[in-house]
């Protein structure tokens, strides 16, 4: 054994294929233990003011199994310690401190374990994390124990500890059940950390609805964290605490309501990107091993890619699909909070401020437009690292001709830069032509028995036509940009492999979506922006706080008792009044299109 190449950090060991003995130590086992150890005294200290939930048998007995295992964990750890502390053992300068901290990761692991059991409702991603993680790590460090000679020791005894990680969290993958039926966090909510990573918490959900149909009643609940109120409740706090002059205000108190969720889909964001620039790595030690003769050809390296292979598609795979589930509960997270928040909004103007009956549009427009645009929140900081260091990989193997991918960088960014301000003013003037079009709707149809009598059907169908023309005519301009918009993007992806001929298949198989899908988020940045702008407009409207009594209520013609028990009737309004009404509900006072008509409502 080259115990003084395994003492170095390397981190490759000189004429092997392996890791140094010190790389594996200190990068793939101390410091996820020193990250997880100072995350469970934050998660402890929180889970210290939590009362203690009610368990039913099965937790008793699922309490003990996880109380066997942390007790055996911790043993190991202690004779992993000792077996380290021999002076017949040759042991690297970070043996003894992964020694050492290994016996308090155990403290830590029991700790967590305990309090997450009796104080939370679902399973702990924190420790099931840690516990996967290690797993998955500890696999070339075990490999590495035993493929060195006077190791088999220790190989042994860290093949059982990683034996007894894993059954632990099996332990804790199991979902909690909850003595009232109310107080279930949900299915997904429930699942541990390898069911919401690979979505397997569908599947009881699928196969019931590929059984039967699926009903309201037949769906479980999605969790406490989705709750309006809740929601509503969260966002109206920092609504009231901003200063509402700020263009920006509501875009800035939403994210600060609901920051939490950003935050959870960050790691999972930067996951996806530490694979995605793997895959370059992978690809050519790839090609150089099939390139080599068959005899060169080293069975251990061909096992390692294998292996490697599987470890950057599959993560891959998974940190893509959380970060993006993650980004689709936040933009359902700010629906649900910005919906309540337009109608208790609406409900506390006074009647003649309701312009036009904007809460109809700005549900229907502007917050479908957030839920569009919004899917690239996280890819907006992501590329900020993300292109400097795509970048660099592809000079390390292109050369200067990598320089040619900032052609169509900079001449899409220019272009996106001069067209992003007028995409959010063309979708305003859009929605307010919606608006005005569902207004004219919902007024005709309030109105519609004085309409009738008037004998003016045909009148409104004429303007409702207009409207809808009209509407049409302002979306060709949002329309025209966002088909713009699409077409940069095709040209900067499909031009730039052609002008990097010497990096074509790095770039078509690793370098595409990383360098230029970034590139446009600006634009899907400003529609959001624009949407944001409406939605802060219609809540910076002043409130009405007169006192209003309900005096009475016609239904049928029949007059009907209100709580104060009086009675009040009401006839079909005269000709002047259904006039006025109109008049005041579709145009204005000096209205040209309103003018020309006044006789015929007269009469």
């Amino acid at each position: 054994m080259n115990s003084s190449a395994d003492n170095l950090f390397g981190p490759q060991l000189p004429g092997s294929y392996d890791f140094t003995i010190v790389f594996e130590q200190s990068i793939l086992s101390l410091l996820p233990s020193c990250i997880f150890q100072l995350a469970a005294v934050v998660r402890v200290l929180r889970l210290w003011r939590r009362q203690t939930h009610p368990r039913s048998r099965l937790y008793t007995a699922a309490s003990t199994s996880k109380l066997v295992l942390v007790t055996v964990h911790f043993c190991v750890q202690v004779a992993f310690l000792v077996l380290w502390s021999l002076p017949s053992t040759w042991k690297a300068h970070t043996s003894l401190p992964l020694a050492t901290i290994g016996v308090l990761e155990a403290v830590a692991i029991a700790v967590v374990s305990g309090f997450e059991h009796f104080k939370s409702k679902t399973p702990s991603l924190l420790l099931n994390g840690f516990l996967l993680l290690s797993l998955v790590l500890g696999i070339p460090v075990a490999r590495i124990y035993w493929l060195r000679p006077g190791f088999q020791i220790i190989a042994a005894a860290y093949t059982v500890l990683l034996a007894i990680k894993a059954l632990l969290l099996i332990v804790e993958e199991l979902p909690k059940r909850h003595a009232a039926a109310g107080d279930h966090p949900g299915v997904e909510s429930n699942s541990g950390i390898l069911s919401r990573s690979a979505f397997w918490w569908l599947n009881p959900l699928l196969l019931k609805g590929a059984r039967s149909i699926l009903s309201v009643d037949t769906i479980s609940s999605i969790g406490p964290k989705f709750s309006s109120q809740r929601l509503k409740n969260k966002l109206e706090h920092y609504w009231n605490l901003y200063d509402r002059k700020d263009e920006y205000a509501l875009l800035k108190c939403t994210f600060l309501a609901y920051k939490g969720q950003f935050v959870a889909g960050v790691p999972a964001r930067i996951c996806s990107s530490a694979f995605n620039f793997a895959q370059p790595f992978l690809i050519h030690s790839l090609v150089d091993f099939v390139g080599q003769p068959s005899d060169q050809r080293s069975r251990s390296a061909a096992n390692g890619l294998i292996a490697a292979t599987i470890l950057v598609y599959l993560g891959l795979a998974i940190s893509n699909g959380c970060y993006r589930h993650m980004t689709y509960q936040l933009l359902t997270m700010c629906r649900g909070g910005l919906a309540p928040l337009i109608f208790g909004k609406m409900l506390r103007l006074q009647s003649s401020k309701i312009e036009s009956a904007a809460p109809v549009t700005l549900m229907s427009t502007d917050i479908e437009g957030i839920m569009l645009s919004g899917n690239a929140v996280h890819d907006a900081w992501a590329c900020l690292y993300e292109l400097p260091l795509a970048i660099y990989i592809l000079h390390r193997y292109a050369g200067h001709t990598s320089l040619l991918i900032l052609v169509p960088t900079v001449v899409s960014s220019l272009i996106s830069f001069k067209i992003s301000p007028a995409m959010g003013p063309a979708r305003s003037r859009w929605s307010e032509a919606i608006q005005k079009r569902i207004a004219a709707a919902s007024g005709i149809l309030s109105h519609i028995k004085s309409i009738k009598i008037t004998g003016s059907c045909q009148l409104f169908h004429d303007h409702l036509q207009n409207l809808k023309r009209s509407e049409l005519k302002l979306s060709l301009a949002w329309r025209r940009i966002w088909i713009g918009v699409n077409i940069l993007a095709t040209l900067a992806e499909d031009l730039t492999p052609v002008l990097v001929m010497l990096a074509t298949i790095l770039w078509s198989k690793a370098g595409q979506d990383l360098t230029f899908a970034e590139a446009f988020t600006i634009l899907a940045i400003a529609s959001v922006m624009g949407c944001f702008r409406r939605l802060q407009s219609f809540l910076r409207l002043e409130e009405d706080h007169s006192i209003r009594l309900l005096v009475g209520l016609v239904t049928n013609g029949k007059p009907v008792s209100t709580t104060t028990n009086q009675q009040a009737g009401q006839s079909l309004p005269t000709a002047p009044v259904v006039y006025t009404r109109l008049h005041k509900e579709f145009g204005g006072q000096n209205d040209a299109f309103w003018e020309g008509r006044r006789r015929r409502f007269d009469a």
